[in-house]
């Protein structure tokens, strides 16, 4: 979602149990760890499946060694490798449970070669990654089937103007 949506409250409404319950799981996983990490969807995609890392950082308060989890990927668009996003501890549980799914679904592709989200169709072996094109069209298919807006007065003003790329007026709603 576009950063107003978010800030107007919509992601909240859009990640509670029953709504995240119409996704698959590995839908799921994916929507959770883009929201959290923001990156793009093409680089969420083509994530390989050792994306998580941890990095060792020493904590300012304590001065102990701490192990941080990183996501490292690639941003293709400004041809820079191998990144270090540092994420939290849930978004690498996220993903650690997605790697397991991965290796548990191709148990005989070696994990080099593995993909976080394997396309969902001719996906024979886990090699190659959903489309981010795929992607958007399972939330688009999603997003369309929530109840989002339901609490404006005037009907659907909200959904009308997220159709519309715009802001709603979010003052009526105070």
């Amino acid at each position: 979602l576009a950063g107003w949506a978010r800030d107007a409250g919509w992601t909240d409404a859009a990640v509670d149990d029953a709504n995240l319950a119409m996704l698959a799981p590995d839908a799921r996983r994916r929507f959770l760890i883009g929201l959290e990490v923001g990156r793009r969807p093409s680089e969420l995609c083509q994530l390989r499946v050792d994306c998580l890392a941890y990095d060792q950082r020493v904590n300012q308060s304590t001065g102990a060694t701490e192990a941080v989890p990183v996501l490292v990927y690639d941003m293709t668009k400004v041809n820079t490798w191998r990144c270090r996003l540092p994420i939290h501890a849930h978004t690498a549980q996220l993903i650690a449970d997605q790697q397991a799914a991965v290796r548990a679904r191709f148990p005989d592709t070696p994990p080099s070669e593995l993909v976080l989200f394997p396309a969902l169709q001719r996906h024979k072996n886990g090699r190659r990654p959903v489309a981010a094109n795929t992607w958007a069209s399972e939330l688009r298919a999603w997003v369309d089937g929530l109840e989002l807006f339901a609490h404006s007065d005037e009907g659907m003003e909200g959904a009308q103007a997220f159709a519309e790329k715009r802001p709603p007026d979010f003052t009526r709603f105070r």
